[in-house]
């Protein structure tokens, strides 16, 4: 009852915050609604739902969230300096833009791994299950 309209607001939510905090909710709320149909499905749910909350948490952690740009006259030279909300600097001269692609590789790695962990470990567990012994399916 609750898990549709909770879905759709957090795609709506997504599409209207896209050029600032949007798109981490955009990502989950079309994730839950490709995901509906197999909400009482553990193992086919779990895993590419906790994929996608591990991609963005560590993408928006080892990003570069914020910038302080310095100007030497005695130098004629500026530098910038960003770092990310786990506090890794990214640093460089003149007109900087600090690369995206670490912590677009270290989310994809990081959410991998997630899904990995967690569908072997849902498996397993229906494997062991009583349930699963009498006669249902096994994954």
């Amino acid at each position: 009852m609750f898990y549709w309209p909770f879905s759709i607001v957090l795609v709506l939510f997504g599409i209207i915050g896209a050029a600032s905090i949007g798109l981490p909710f955009l990502m989950l709320g079309v994730t839950l609604l490709a995901l509906g149909p197999f909400r009482h499905r553990p193992p086919v749910f779990w895993p590419p739902l906790l994929a996608v909350i591990a991609f963005n948490l560590a993408y928006w952690t080892i990003v570069p969230f914020s910038c302080v740009a310095s100007f030497s006259a005695e130098a004629e030279a500026s530098s910038v300096v960003c770092t990310s909300l786990l506090g890794i600097p990214y640093e460089g001269a003149g007109n900087y833009n600090p690369p995206l692609l670490p912590a677009l590789g270290i989310a994809f790695v990081l959410a991998a791994l997630v899904f990995s962990i967690t569908f072997i470990a849902l498996r397993r567990k229906a494997q062991s299950s009583p349930s699963s012994k009498e006669g249902a399916t096994s994954l």
